[in-house]
Order: structure tokens, then C-alpha cells, then sequence
């Protein structure tokens, strides 16, 4: 199994600087095909969200680097959601002890996956989002916000939907999510922040990013685009990130 992979990062249209960030890998050993994809959305305001996506993404950029033989060669399914495990927390630890040091507040968000041919693994902290497409759209992730761990009653779900209950940085212990499924031939994986889904329902990024819609990298990247000034027009106010992994 190959695959094409399209992004875009936008500021909007109230935010002076990106907070966001992201990492794509693609690369063939023998005959393994990999990807890594991982967005992360900076809080902490200006160069302090910046830089903790920023440190997030970099450290998981070197482990990538670094570990392709263990990632091509792993056995278990385990091996790798435990070495994910241990990444994810060093990188938490990492921007905590930033923060600690210079006295500041910043976290991020992160979601990630990996795919070795027709397995994905996939590690989450926060409310950016990855979604499965196939026949229907599916939303792995799961929003670590009030508004999903149904504290707020429906009257208060909107008005607390963007405060987070993790992320990494702002604390010493984390409980970030991980998992592993299967991916076949055209299945689409879509990750983005916020910022998209705000004014975008899941059934609207059905119809912008199923396969069929999805044929090379060019269409990839024009449905990028038109899904992006789409929510800018609806007056969205954050940084709009997107990736899209098409299976082929």
C-alpha cells in the first residue's frame, strides 16, 4: 500500500502568528511503507503556543529519525504503543520543565499517527482530531474538554467546548490515548485542529474529503484549500491546520 499526503497551515483571520504546528514523514525501507503525521495546536499565547508546538514536534520528528529499523522491525503492536507511550510523556516533560524554568504558561495540544502498511497507531492529547473516511466518517479521537467528558449539561456544551482538561506541558502526569486499527485500499485519514471543526460538521468533512474526491495530490490539496476559506469565511478566529493521508 502507498499513499498521497496533502497539508495546509493557516493562521486565520484574528490570530497575528501560526500557534500551530505539524510534521509529515514518508519514507519506503524494503518493502515497508511508512508515514508519521503529527499536528499539535500551541497554547500559552504568541511565541510561548508556538513554542510548545514547536518542541512537540520536533522531538517526535528525531524519533522518527532515529528509530526507523525499530519501527520497520517491531513485532508487537505493544512495542510500538510503548515506545509511543514513553515519547508522548518525554515530550510533556519537556515543555513542562520550559515552562518551569522561564515561569511561563504554554502546552499543546497533539495528534499523531503512524502507518506501517495496513496498520495505523495512533497517539492523542488534547482536542485536535483525527478522522477515519471510508464508507462513512469516523472520529478516532476523543476530545479531552469539558464539553465531551459531559460534565456541562447541553445548555453549557458550547460555552465550555474550548477548555481542555489535557494537554501537554501544563502538568507532570498525563493520560494521553493511544490506538491501533487497520487501514485499507482508499481509506482516508484526516488531522487537523480545531480550528477546522468548528464550523465544519463531520458530515460536511464527509463530502469534502472522501475518496472519490481525493484522486491525486493536487485534488488533495484543492479540497485542503476550499475546506480551509470555507470556515474563514464563517468568521472562525483560530489557526487552521489539515492533513489529509489517502490510502492507495
Amino acid at each position: 500500500m502507498d499513499f498521497i499526503i496533502s497539508f495546509n497551515s493557516d493562521k486565520g483571520t484574528v490570530k497575528s502568528t501560526n500557534e500551530d504546528s505539524l510534521c509529515i514523514k514518508q519514507i519506503n525501507i524494503d518493502d515497508k511503507h511508512i508515514v508519521l503525521c503529527v499536528i499539535c495546536d500551541g497554547m500559552g499565547g504568541l511565541e510561548c503556543g508556538e513554542k510548545a508546538s514547536k518542541i512537540a514536534v520536533e522531538i517526535f520528528s528525531k524519533w522518527f529519525d532515529d528509530n526507523l529499523d525499530f519501527i520497520k522491525n517491531a513485532f508487537t503492536d505493544n512495542q510500538i504503543i510503548n515506545e509511543l507511550r514513553c515519547l508522548i510523556n518525554r515530550i510533556n516533560k519537556c515543555i513542562y520543565t520550559y515552562g518551569q524554568e522561564n515561569n511561563v504558561k504554554l502546552g499543546t495540544t497533539l495528534s499523531s499517527i503512524l502507518i506501517k502498511d495496513n496498520k495505523y497507531y495512533l497517539s492523542h492529547i488534547g482536542d485536535s482530531r483525527v478522522y477515519k473516511i471510508s464508507d462513512k466518517i469516523l472520529q478516532l479521537t476523543v476530545d479531552h474538554n469539558l464539553a465531551a467528558s459531559n460534565i456541562n449539561n447541553s445548555k453549557n456544551i458550547k460555552k465550555y467546548s474550548n477548555i481542555l482538561l489535557q494537554c501537554l506541558g501544563q502538568t507532570k502526569e498525563i493520560e494521553p490515548m493511544f490506538l491501533v486499527g487497520q487501514n485499507k485500499l482508499h481509506d482516508v485519514f484526516l488531522l487537523c485542529t480545531d480550528g477546522l471543526i468548528h464550523k465544519f460538521s463531520d458530515y460536511n468533512l464527509y463530502k469534502v474529503f472522501n475518496y472519490k474526491r481525493l484522486k491525486n495530490e493536487s485534488e488533495i490539496q484543492k479540497q485542503i484549500m476550499k475546506s480551509i476559506n470555507l470556515v474563514k469565511k464563517r468568521k472562525e478566529n483560530d489557526n487552521i491546520t489539515v492533513c489529509v493521508i489517502s490510502c492507495i
